[in-house]
């Protein structure tokens, strides 16, 4: 959009990449800065949050890739809306559990519900069926 100032789907696309990452973090972005200029300023020299090293986000990895889709400065590479929706669907919808002493993950009803049926979808019976 900063480059010839034109609006459409790629910008969509960029804005619902920050969408996710305020959602997932429950920050705005460039939450330090107080002006617009210096967001700008990060934005155009491709200064973007480093998601894989976000704590919450980590654990969401395919969701990151996603994220980083949405915010690729070449518009025309960037993800498109029908890819987006195709990802999004095979992503189980509850966050994921956090470990215990010993690493052993507790993992809700309901995540474990999402991993099965994310697994069947992808047509992985076998994961599916340990998650069930």
């Amino acid at each position: 959009m900063l480059g010839d100032g034109v609006q459409g789907l790629p910008s969509d696309m960029w804005a619902l990449g920050w969408i996710c990452w305020e959602i997932m973090t429950g920050k705005f972005p460039f939450e330090e800065l107080v002006t617009e200029p210096p967001i700008i300023c990060r934005v155009v020299q491709g200064e973007l949050p480093a998601i894989q090293d976000d704590g919450q986000l980590s654990q969401i990895k395919e969701l990151c890739s996603v994220m980083s889709d949405c915010w690729i400065s070449n518009p025309v590479k960037r993800i498109n809306a029908p890819t987006f929706r195709r990802k999004i669907s095979l992503m189980p919808s509850t966050a994921p559990s956090s470990s215990t002493a010993g690493d052993a993950k507790v993992r809700s009803a309901a995540l474990l519900q999402e991993l099965g049926t994310m697994y069947h979808h992808q047509g992985n019976v076998g994961m599916a069926e340990e998650h069930y």
